[in-house]
């Protein structure tokens, strides 16, 4: 028998009531699948220009909700182990609430989710809009990783000539 993992927000959380139940967010009148779920399951992941983070969970709680549906739990703590080497800052910032990280921290939180997702499709909108230029720098230097890795990126951004380097 699996064991039934609930996670409750207030309205402080992403600004709605509702709660997340097996990596769903459901408004409690509300009874059919979420984006969420369709994301997951057609292998989307998204971040946005304004990330949509979950303020007072953790840094670690806020990635492990990226694997929330996947099936390969054992493989889940690795991953989580990889989002960290690849993202070196936010295990420095792993027990801390996720709404007290920097802008450039926030963006590589968000990714780090989207990718425990194992998603075949990256969407990101804008994800250095506000960024210091050292941050930009190292979250395009990832950006490139992951396009090495064979990682598709559909990538808007207005740093039109970063976002070009990056296009295969």
């Amino acid at each position: 028998m699996t064991e039934k993992r609930e996670i409750r927000l207030n309205a402080f959380d992403m600004n709605c009531v509702g709660h997340i139940q097996h990596g769903l967010w459901r408004h409690p009148r509300d009874k059919s699948a979420s984006y969420t779920d369709l994301d997951y399951w057609m292998g989307l992941a998204r971040t946005y220009q304004v990330t949509n983070l979950y303020p007072t969970l953790t840094v670690m709680d806020n990635i492990r909700l990226g694997a929330t549906l996947r099936k390969d739990t054992a493989q889940v703590d690795r991953d989580v182990e990889s989002m960290l080497q690849r993202f070196p800052r936010l295990r420095e910032r792993l027990h801390q609430r996720a709404g007290l990280l920097s802008g450039g921290e926030q963006q590589m939180l968000a990714i780090a989710r989207g990718l425990m997702a194992k998603p075949k499709l990256l969407l990101l909108d804008e994800p250095s809009l506000g960024l210091a230029p050292q941050v930009i720098e190292e979250l395009f230097a990832q950006l490139d990783r992951l396009r090495e890795e064979k990682m598709t990126v559909m990538l808007v951004d207005q740093m039109a000539g970063l976002a070009l380097a990056l296009a295969d």
